[in-house]
């Protein structure tokens, strides 16, 4: 199979940001919050290098074994349940003064629409993942190239099946496109915020561990 599964490496970070702006070059929302300029880029780089420091963040990659160099075409950013020492681990690596990192570039094109739209998703998901064993998908994103050939498959099936081990659900915000993806993993719409004059829909979907399915 010329399409593998790993987990990704500080290494990767530049390849990681490249797939990022490939693959969310179309998205309405992203396109307009995160434009693809060097200090946008920086702070995407920024936030991987966190991730990877984060004990809770899975960070997986898909690369493509028969390209030269077998480069990443696909990635995943899934956060498992955090334990209170995957808490205090998280903050011990988080750098000084950056205990609440920006949810979003200062410099993107909207920050209008950043300053709603993001805050909105992080309330919504604080309030329906509460109380639960659940994971977040922070992101699942194909360079444009590569779309289409089962890349999103592995990396969605790798998560799901980290959470069945769990017997823990799953979080995600998806974008209509996606929807058919995460329904066919067993995710169902429990909310959606509409913006930009209803030209753009995000919906929260959630993924009940159910024993049977596992």
């Amino acid at each position: 199979m010329p399409l593998q599964l790993r987990r990704a490496e500080l290494a990767d970070v530049n390849q990681l940001t490249d797939v990022f702006f490939s693959g969310f070059r179309k998205d309405a929302v992203m396109a307009r919050c995160f434009p693809e300029k060097p200090s946008v880029r920086q702070c995407w780089i920024d936030g991987l290098k966190r991730d990877l420091a984060d004990p809770a963040v899975h960070l997986v990659a898909v690369v493509d074994t028969d390209l030269e160099g077998s480069p990443i075409i696909a990635y995943a950013n899934w956060v498992a349940p955090r334990t209170a020492t995957a808490t205090a681990a998280a903050a011990a690596t988080t750098d000084q003064g950056q205990q609440n990192p920006p949810m979003y570039p200062e410099d993107g094109d909207d920050l209008a629409l950043a300053a709603f739209f993001f805050p909105h998703l992080k309330g919504h998901r604080e309030r329906k993942m509460a109380g639960r064993t659940c994971w977040y998908l922070a992101a699942l994103v194909c360079h444009e190239e590569h779309q289409g050939r089962g890349a999103g498959g592995i990396l969605m099936r790798y998560g799901v099946g980290a959470a069945d081990a769990m017997q823990a659900d799953i979080y995600v915000e998806a974008s209509p496109p996606d929807v058919p993806v995460y329904k066919k993993f067993g995710f169902r719409d429990i909310g959606r915020v509409v913006v930009l004059d209803g030209m753009f829909t995000e919906l929260f979907m959630l993924r009940e561990y159910n024993e049977g399915s596992s």
